[in-house]
């Protein structure tokens, strides 16, 4: 680990000296047809549709310029395979699956739509819908339990890639509870921020402390 020094600069900023950054850049897996099916996925599985595989085709060219000095994944197919388009122009990179950073696991509720999921669950929906971050649908986890296997996987991170570049592929949900955690914002708010697929959103780590650069950017 590297050692942090820092001091108070000009109009109370804080200026870095002397350490060394590690750059995450979070990709969410391409479109799939669940997701225009607008059906919970969870830790079931959806194919990638044409878009899908067009939009992590667009992402392999627009990061293949950028030197990567580790890439890991989701061991969930729709990742996998986003992953594989992406790095099909890599050199010499081997990708590292990762169960801590598969989707959310909604038991029951997976592969419905919260149509179907209010029909046929009234009371768990209503209680998913409450936005306690302690609650389970049957048989899944909260998202208490996501965002404490996705600050471990982070933490992993931010230890082993010391002051390099990590591209990571992963999902929706392990991108809001990674980002209201780095932003400190409550579950309990809505979200008022876009997760869209295949696009970029970089983190950087400094000092054992995680920021966030660029939200849902498409290069």
């Amino acid at each position: 680990m590297s050692t942090c020094c820092f001091f108070a600069g000009f109009q109370n900023r804080l200026i870095f000296v002397g350490i060394m950054k590690t750059l995450v850049y979070l990709v969410r897996h391409g479109e799939t047809h669940w997701n225009l099916e607008q059906r919970l996925q969870g830790q079931l599985d959806s194919p990638l549709t044409e878009e899908g595989i067009r939009q992590a085709t667009a992402m392999a060219g627009k990061l293949s310029g950028i030197r990567f000095d580790a890439i890991y994944s989701s061991d969930l197919e729709r990742a996998r395979h986003t992953a594989q388009i992406i790095t099909s122009r890599f050199d010499r990179i081997t990708i590292r699956y990762d169960n801590r950073i598969r989707e959310r696991h909604f038991g029951s509720f997976q592969g419905l739509t919260w149509k179907e999921i209010a029909e046929k669950f009234p009371d768990e929906a209503a209680r998913e819908l409450s936005r306690d971050p302690m609650n389970k649908a049957p048989g899944g986890e909260s998202k208490h339990q996501l965002l404490a296997r996705t600050v471990d996987f982070f933490d992993d991170i931010a230890t082993g890639h010391p002051g390099e570049r990590v591209l990571v592929i992963s999902h929706g949900g392990v991108l809001n509870v990674w980002i209201r955690h780095v932003l400190q914002l409550p579950f309990e708010t809505p979200r008022r921020f876009h997760l869209p697929n295949a696009a970029i959103n970089i983190f950087e780590c400094i000092c054992n402390q995680w920021f966030l650069k660029t939200l849902g950017m498409d290069m």
